[in-house]
């Protein structure tokens, strides 16, 4: 007796695990393969506004717009270039459970991340794709972007090529064995929260140097991208400075957090070269004729 005990007492056990187990599969709320807003990615994405964007550039009265260039900062006519020429290397297959974001949606949202740094979560409402999808999109982009364009970054390949660019520098700023300049100032930038892994970074930054090297390519790629007036403008007879619109850009964006105050104290080797160079540049072997117009 003991014994059919026992088994209908391990028989009524796992009855109710069972049920129990089930109880809990119907209360459990079902999870999306991909959210419902993120669905509508095709009916009113990407394309459609890419599209609605090129009309507007054609104003009603055939006035010429610029409604692509200032949502990417480059003409519709080098996007398409540009879908040609990295279309290949960023061309995912669609599967049997969702369609994959084309090459057109890829390179989109690279471009309006590089033209604005807006956070990936400002690019998912705008684009509808996940935050997820955007950073793995925007690496890899910024890779192809820079293997497809980097021939537009030439350094010479001979000593005379160098030697030619340190004798143009020491004849126009009496600045000798200098074989090239990164701005005119120093500025000090704090990288975004969450910006990513470095070798991300450096992918990014290579991209935006190839890309702006690409879109100067010529006269007119030039005008279109920076038109008269883009850049600040030295006047060396009178000694004046016009502020270019790259400045009333900047104070647009938000990417970028205040600079933090913290102590950025130089070494004592940096002291004394930046204290050599200060000597020599007011010197007459070093000044040149129009500086102290900058007093």
């Amino acid at each position: 007796m003991s014994t059919k005990s026992d088994d209908l007492f391990v028989i009524a056990c796992g009855f109710f695990v069972i049920q129990s187990i089930k109880e809990k599969q119907k209360k459990r709320k079902p999870r999306y393969w991909v959210r419902p807003f993120l669905k509508e990615r095709n009916k009113y994405g990407i394309n459609e506004m890419i599209n609605n964007l090129r009309k507007d550039d054609l104003g009603i009265n055939g006035e010429l717009r610029s409604s692509f260039k200032n949502f990417v900062r480059i003409s519709s006519a080098d996007f398409e270039y540009l879908i040609q020429l990295v279309g290949p290397n960023i061309f995912k297959q669609n599967t049997n459970y969702r369609d994959a974001i084309s090459v057109t949606d890829r390179l989109a949202i690279t471009l309006r991340f590089l033209a604005t740094g807006d956070s990936f979560q400002s690019l998912m409402y705008l684009f509808k794709v996940s935050t997820t999808t955007i950073s793995r999109i925007v690496p890899e982009v910024c890779s192809v972007l820079f293997e497809e364009l980097c021939h537009f970054i030439q350094v010479p390949t001979v000593p005379n090529g160098w030697k030619k660019i340190a004798n143009y520098y020491n004849n126009l700023w009496n600045f000798p064995m200098c074989l090239g300049s990164m701005d005119g100032k120093h500025i000090i930038i704090q990288s975004p929260e969450f910006s990513g892994k470095p070798e991300k970074v450096e992918k990014i930054t290579m991209a935006c140097v190839t890309l702006h090297n690409f879109l100067r390519r010529n006269a007119q790629a030039k005008y279109l991208y920076t038109p008269p007036g883009s850049f600040d403008a030295e006047d060396l007879e009178l000694g004046t400075l016009t502020e270019g619109a790259w400045r009333k850009d900047s104070e647009v964006l938000q990417s970028f957090l205040p600079i933090k105050k913290e102590a950025r104290k130089s070494s004592y080797i940096a002291k004394e070269i930046l204290d050599e160079f200060s000597e020599y540049f007011v010197s007459e072997i070093g000044q040149v004729p129009w500086q102290s117009k900058y007093n």
